[in-house]
């Protein structure tokens, strides 16, 4: 519907996760928090009919990925709630080149209903070589112009892009030579003689600069968690070991991110080619995972990692290594184009739901002239730059890549440039000196001379020095923090010693859970103990939250512990729904202070947040609290202050989403269909309305966002009126605790009263809420744990050393 469509830039402030708790002394965060709040404003100042009787057109080109049908979606539908007519252009470049009458079709609300679940895109996508030639791009621009389109939405990659970037340079060119061939009029000429390009970032490599993700990215990343889970099985059970061939091309995303994720053994990455012999690294690493006990042993390459000499590291290579030097029975699987197809997951159909309503708002403020530009996401918030300023980082990180590949010819070029210089010099030096010997009344100027020449030859060296030396150093310290956790992932692997506590003088970190259980929390707890242990820190895993503290219940846990928890189910800590204030401050002071503890890091959702809270505000009365502490958010209601994603509420968005899915396509066979479901999320909206979003709900109601009876029969007339248009299906979201009377019962019963003709079903029952909980974790909760504690661990390390 057009309100669940323009209010999603206030979804999250009335989610409630970002409610004001900072302190008085925090005007950064609050500097950002009012940065963050305007720019959820920015589609409140979308006014319908804004850009009325404007003409867009809309094509994907390049290669497909999931979630191209949302932004196609939110074009289409951002673009007519604003007063825009929008095209289709079908088959991508080469439709619009060939320019038949059945390319250009105008887009309906209907057109694009029941697409979000559908991955690629509904209007084609193909590659023109037609369009790389000026002829080509001359068909185009003729083509757009007869159509009177002048606004273009491009949904592609990286190609796409620099096609974009060459229209734009060459629109006016364009439109010159049409009028000299007399090809279209001059008014229309003139009308159009200004064009505006706006791009979607669409691509699952990840290429792209300017952008932290793109279309496709996570729904990619998706399908390669699920075939590496399923291989990891096979692994464990026959001892094989297997090398997984991912996308890539210049970019090693893919390869480093499922590196971190499944926990692999060894990656192979364009961006950071294998120092020395690869092979005796790989052979070593492997050795070091059977020693301690590893089951599974996977390696995962992009298809574009090469060596420090440029050489291409095929699978094939590894699969060589881990048969001859290992013995092991060393299976390739090559995922290839499995990895863009499927179910696009929730992130992407948020991701690409913003990008297209961003896109079509940004439109009317290109400025004139000012080149096609691009949306982006950067920490959060959804930009638009330039087209040309994206292409050119990513054209200097590809260079950068290939200085990495060949720096030590470059620094072997050096040295023997600086050698030759310097005795060339020298002879010279040598030679003047003794024609000066001969003709003694220049001495003085020939002397001048040649130190004007050496130090101009010093000066080029220096600088050719410097600049390489510099390039390097950019190249090193960009790909240190790439793979920064990576490498803290591996660290953890190296237990010092069995049991810590042996160690005289090591400090005790306490890790506990509060509150109702999560996803991923066993992949939380074996990256805290790794990390503590690789740190010489003795971690201590309490049991059933502070009741389990003030209890005793605790024991010390190692990395041959934890390494197994994943596989396990999520009560690997156990937990407690009683906050510290509620067991007694008196008491976990005395606690704490007993078990010696030099730090507490607390893993939980709002009851783990009152606590550290209140903790804060007595620890000046009880000296045991004076201790580090740190939370690691996690819940699925995702309602905890300050962070943006808590480890869990993807996940639950993802099943609510699946859960939707499944509804709908299990009804398409019926007729006049409406769907009432209830969400869990507490006092919090966050999963209603984002489920809303990605699901196509026709409206979600939260407690943030008042409603009454008016408002529920204007959505039943609004229902009764889309399935009159021909779409059968409806779906309404409500949140747990939207409103003590207008239950989820009471709304299924108002429907079937006051429309006969939509057939409710039964709303789920409130067991349904545990299903969010107990499912397989996904691909974003198992790296958040590691980004967790790769933005927490080095101050929490330093509170404790203190």
């Amino acid at each position: 519907s057009c309100r669940s469509m323009s209010s999603f830039g206030s979804s999250t402030q009335h989610s409630g996760k970002r409610a004001d708790a900072r302190g008085s002394n925090m005007s950064e965060s609050e500097e950002k928090m009012m940065k963050l709040k305007h720019t959820s404003l920015q589609y409140k100042q979308h006014r319908r009919d804004s850009l009325h009787g404007t003409i867009v057109g809309l094509l994907t080109a390049g290669d497909d990925a999931q979630g191209v049908n949302a932004a196609l979606r939110a074009v289409v539908r951002m673009g007519q709630y604003l007063g825009c007519r929008v095209f289709y252009i079908k088959q991508g470049f080469k439709g619009l080149v060939e320019g038949r009458p059945e390319n250009f079709v105008e887009a309906t609300w209907i057109s694009t209903s029941d697409v979000l679940c559908n991955a690629g895109t509904f209007i084609k996508s193909f590659k023109s070589d037609r369009f790389r030639e000026r002829s080509g791009r001359l068909l185009a621009a003729k083509h757009l112009v007869e159509h009177r389109i002048s606004n273009l939405v491009v949904i592609g990659g990286d190609g796409t892009y620099r096609g974009c970037s060459l229209l734009d340079k060459e629109w006016i060119s364009l439109l010159r030579e049409l009028d000299d061939r007399n090809m279209v009029s001059r008014e229309l000429l003139q009308e159009h003689r200004h064009l505006k390009i706006m791009c979607i970032p669409c691509t699952i490599t990840n290429d792209l600069c300017g952008t932290d993700t793109s279309i496709g990215v996570d729904s990619a990343l998706a399908r390669i968690i699920e075939a590496t889970d399923n291989i990891a099985t096979t692994s464990s059970s026959t001892s094989m070991a297997f090398v997984v061939e991912v996308m890539g091309g210049y970019s090693g995303y893919l390869a480093l991110e499922a590196g971190i994720i499944c926990d692999a053994s060894m990656i192979f990455i364009p961006e950071y080619p294998p120092y020395g012999n690869w092979r005796e690294e790989l052979f070593m690493k492997v050795r070091d995972d059977l020693l301690s006990g590893s089951e599974v042993i996977i390696c995962i390459v992009s298809e574009g990692a090469t060596d420090r000499n440029g050489n291409l590291i095929t699978p094939q290579c590894i699969t060589d290594v881990l048969n001859k030097k290992l013995g092991l029975n060393t299976k390739i699987t090559v995922l290839g184009h499995f990895q863009r197809g499927g179910v696009p997951s929730a992130y992407d159909r948020l991701l690409s739901t913003r990008f297209g309503c961003e896109a079509i708002g940004g439109l009317r403020n290109i400025p004139v002239n000012g080149g096609a530009h691009t949306v982006t996401i950067c920490e959060n918030d959804v930009i638009c730059i330039p087209v040309n300023a994206c292409l050119d980082a990513t054209d200097k990180c590809r260079q950068l890549v290939l200085v990495v590949k060949v720096v030590v010819v470059v620094v072997v070029v050096v040295v023997v440039v600086v050698v030759v210089a310097a005795a060339a010099a020298a002879v010279v030096v040598v030679v003047i000196i003794v024609v000066a010997a001969a003709v003694v009344g220049v001495v003085v100027i020939v002397v001048e001379v040649v130190v004007v020449e050496v130090v101009v030859v010093v000066v080029v060296v220096v600088v050719v020095v410097v600049v390489v030396v510099v390039r390097v150093v950019v190249v090193v310290f960009t790909i240190e923090q790439l793979l920064d956790s990576y490498s803290l992932q591996h660290s953890m692997r190296s237990s010092p010693l069995p049991d810590m506590s042996d160690l005289p003088g090591t400090s005790v970190i306490g890790i506990m859970r509060l509150g109702k259980s999560s996803v991923g929390q066993c992949w939380v707890v074996k990256a805290v103990v790794g990390y503590c242990q690789s740190k010489y820190f003795c971690p201590l895993v309490i049991r059933d939250g502070f009741e389990g503290l003030v209890k005793g219940t605790y024991e010390g846990m190692s990395w041959d512990t934890v390494k197994e928890f994943p596989s396990k189910s999520n009560a690997c800590l156990g937990s407690s729904y009683l906050t510290a204030s509620q067991v007694g401050m008196d008491k976990v002071a005395a606690a704490i202070g007993k078990l010696g503890l030099s730090g507490l890091i607390l893993l939980g959702g709002f009851p783990a947040f009152e606590s550290l809270t209140k903790i804060d505000e007595v620890k000046n009365e009880h000296p045991e609290l004076r201790i580090p502490m740190c939370m690691l958010p996690m819940t699925i209601h995702n309602n905890i202050p300050g962070t943006d994603m808590a480890i869990g509420s993807d996940t639950a968005l993802n099943e609510i989403m699946s859960y939707c899915d499944k509804m709908k396509r299990a009804a398409r066979g019926y007729q006049n269909r409406v769907f009432v479901v209830e969400t869990t999320g507490h006092k919090c909206g966050y999963l209603a309305t984002i489920a809303g979003l990605v699901c196509g709900a026709d409206a979600a109601y939260i407690k943030q966002e008042p409603f009454n009876l008016k408002t529920l029969l204007r959505d039943a007339e609004h229902l009764r009126e889309k399935i009159k248009a021909g779409v059968k299906l409806g779906l309404i979201l409500r949140s747990e605790m939207a409103n003590e009377n207008y239950n989820t019962d009471f709304i299924h019963k108002l429907f079937s009263e006051e429309e006969p003709c939509l057939l409710q079903s039964n709303a789920p029952s409130k067991g349904s809420n545990h299903l969010l909980k107990g499912f397989e974790r996904l691909r974003r909760n198992k790296n958040r744990k590691a980004a967790l504690l790769k933005l927490s661990h080095a101050s929490f390390k330093a509170m404790v050393e203190q």
